[in-house]
């Protein structure tokens, strides 16, 4: 093992148990990290850390104490620790513990109190009902916890999908909601409101860690890149328009007057069959509401006389 080597072995058992299972050899080169190159000598090595911002001092005291190195960068997305010029950093990307698929801010629409205490829930914790697509029970876990995972997306990209999507559709729910409540006479599907919808129900597509399995075993980009990660999959979409995907289907809203509550699953997005043999694409957004993606001929059911209606959910059996 070389010298280089050794030291980062020496810094990994200092972490905790989540940085140190998150570390990743590659190379340093032009500002970025290669996870995928390792050089076959060794000399040139670098350690890729995922840290919790809350954790930057603590993490650089074990760096200045089994090296000499010091900060040669740092920016809101990390610290760039040089431990040999030219050759040997460690690079601290901050991190979070991230919701894979369903967005925390989403979670929380389908939350509740869970003042009993029962299974392995504290008493008074947000939990969220969800439906298990396996066995197609109802089951309900901590909202923080549920698809959670530690340092699944970069800093960077929780940005980026906060500003580009999840705001937009957060403003968009409220809107529905008024409607529902009767705050508002009418909602009005603008062209922006449409887009971000779509684009909405794109991006969950693509937040689906099934997503990044075909992209990894089928796309020319895994044959090109290697296997890349959630994060590369991520920018390597952006460009990419929702018409690709929905150009033949329309957008309506469906309103819950029932009972009982939309639930969600590990996936947000399902496809249920509705006025008979009409396959239809939905997303819960709350308990209560719904976004939905008709195609063309079922669509002309709700709109009539040049004016749009919404779908109901009046029946307990179809919630």
């Amino acid at each position: 093992m070389s010298y280089i080597e050794n030291i980062y072995k020496s810094i990994l058992k200092e972490l905790n148990q989540e940085e140190s299972s998150h570390a990743k050899l590659g190379v340093y080169q032009s500002n970025n990290f290669i996870k995928n190159m390792v050089d076959n000598t060794k000399d040139n090595l670098s350690l890729n850390l995922k840290i919790k911002e809350n954790r930057r001092q603590s993490v650089i005291d074990v760096l200045n104490k089994l090296s000499k190195g010091h900060v040669v960068a740092e920016n809101k997305y990390k610290i760039v620790y040089e431990i040999k010029k030219g050759k040997n950093y460690v690079i601290c990307d901050y991190v979070v513990n991230s919701h894979v698929t369903i967005p925390q801010s989403f979670l929380k629409h389908f939350g509740r109190r869970d003042n009993t205490g029962a299974g392995r829930h504290c008493p008074g914790a947000m939990v969220v009902d969800y439906i298990d697509i396996k066995t197609k029970q109802i089951k309900s876990k901590k909202v923080k916890n549920y698809g959670a995972e530690y340092a699944y997306y970069d800093r960077e990209t929780e940005e980026f999908l906060s500003k580009n999507f999840e705001t937009r559709i957060a403003n968009i729910n409220k809107e529905i909601d008024k409607f529902r409540n009767k705050k508002i006479t009418n909602i009005k599907l603008t062209k922006k409101i449409k887009s971000d919808i779509y684009n909405f129900f794109l991006i969950t597509l693509y937040r689906n860690p099934k997503s990044l399995k075909i992209v990894n075993e089928e796309s020319l980009a895994s044959k090109l890149l290697g296997v890349i990660d959630h994060n590369e999959m991520l920018r390597l979409v952006r460009t990419i328009k929702y018409e690709i995907f929905f150009e033949k289907f329309k957008i309506n809203i469906i309103i819950n007057k029932t009972n009982r509550d939309f639930v969600t699953n590990d996936t947000m997005i399902s496809q249920i069959t509705i006025d008979k043999d009409n396959k239809t694409i939905i997303i819960p957004i709350n308990k209560k509401e719904c976004l939905a993606l008709l195609e063309a001929d079922h669509f002309k059911l709700y709109f009539k006389n040049g004016e749009f209606h919404y779908m109901n959910v009046e029946k307990r059996e179809y919630c």
